[in-house]
């Protein structure tokens, strides 16, 4: 979900 972290929670795992 790198293309869509922006609108996803992933963001918050990527980043931590």
């Amino acid at each position: 979900a790198a293309e869509r972290l922006r609108a996803l929670p992933e963001v918050h795992y990527h980043l931590g």
